[in-house]
């Protein structure tokens, strides 16, 4: 939490809640492109310890596929981050990743 925090307090549209302890569900919608690999792995492992045994960590997200999806979601997000600054990243990052790479990632930490 201390890294999400850090990470994501000049959005003003996200809440974090620090649970008292671990959690059995955590969502993730739609944040994970604003970041760079590395503030990626730093959130997912944080986010990997507040779980409870078998808990669960759901992840919204626009794989980077070759698909009109993937094409019209780089856009429009091309256009509120860089253009219009509507959505905030620090280092003005539009960073989506493969399906491949997630996975791998969450395995890497444990994630099964």
């Amino acid at each position: 939490m201390r890294v999400a925090k850090r990470l994501l307090r000049s959005y003003k549209n996200v809440r974090l809640y620090l649970p008292k302890a671990a959690v059995k569900i955590i969502t993730i919608i739609d944040v994970l492109y604003l970041l760079t690999d590395a503030q990626k792995g730093k959130l997912l492992n944080g986010l990997y310890t507040k779980l409870k045994p078998g808990g669960k960590l759901i992840i919204a997200t626009v794989p980077k596929e070759q698909s009109w999806r993937y094409w019209l979601a780089y856009l429009q997000e091309w256009v509120m981050v860089k253009i219009l600054s509507k959505t905030a990243s620090r280092e003005k990052v539009i960073n989506f990743e493969t399906e491949k790479w997630l996975r791998q990632k969450l395995q890497q930490l444990g994630f099964r």
